[in-house]
């Protein structure tokens, strides 16, 4: 399928070649190697079993068939698809493909950064980066609305909250309890937060279940401010 010196020119890369090499091969970036790699998750903890050794891969595997005159390469992990970073790639010749696989994995490139793209954003963790981003966002949005105005809420009770002490893993029927919710006052809990930022004390549980209530009704206002 690929010339020899091909082959041993991707091997020299670093990359590992598993199949055939006939009609079909995988090209597989194993991980740590230097290039482009994709945060750790799920997916780059599966181990990859190939003919003589077992490893590891921070990046997409590239499937590369060939029919008649052309060399197809193929990185579709979605389901129908395409999903972000998915793509087949038609080349009718073998150096353009060579070509690809070495952009696509030590180089920047559109399919690699979009399948990167969608790794960072669906983690399952955040960092401090993660928060300025999304509150530097909504207090942007919320400045546009409203300028320097004063931002009035309509007077009614706030959600529900349980006190995190009664926090309780139902796993069973047989396991639910009546736990008692507090309710609040949205003005009264603002008031509660200015009074501990001019006294410099520092927000403790409670205090974050009122500033999660103040985001919750500024979601109705920006909504009414359409």
């Amino acid at each position: 399928m690929f010339q020899r010196e091909n082959i041993e020119f991707l091997k020299s890369k670093g990359l590992k070649i598993s199949g055939n090499e006939k009609d079909r091969i995988s090209v597989i970036k194993p991980k740590g190697l230097s290039g482009n790699y994709l945060p750790e998750n799920s997916i780059s903890k599966i181990s990859i079993a190939l003919e003589d050794e077992e490893l590891y891969s921070d990046c997409p595997i590239i499937q590369i068939y060939k029919n008649e005159n052309i060399f197809s390469a193929k990185c579709w992990d979605w389901v129908p698809g395409p999903g972000p970073g998915d793509f087949v790639i038609d080349f009718d010749s073998e150096d353009k493909l060579i070509q690809f696989l070495i952009h696509y994995y030590f180089e920047n490139n559109v399919y690699f950064e979009a399948r990167k793209r969608y790794v960072i954003q669906s983690r399952r963790s955040l960092n401090i980066v993660d928060l300025k981003n999304i509150f530097d966002q909504l207090l942007q949005q919320i400045e546009n609305k409203f300028n320097k105005s004063e931002i009035t809420f309509f007077n009614r009770g706030t959600f529900h909250k349980i006190p995190i002490e009664k926090w309780h893993i139902t796993e069973s029927e047989k396991d639910k309890m009546t736990v008692e919710a507090e309710t609040g006052f949205l003005y009264f809990e603002i008031q509660k937060l200015r009074k501990k930022i001019d006294d410099k004390e520092e927000f403790d549980q409670e205090d974050f279940t009122y500033v999660s209530d103040l985001i919750n009704e500024l979601s109705f206002t920006m909504k009414n401010k359409d």
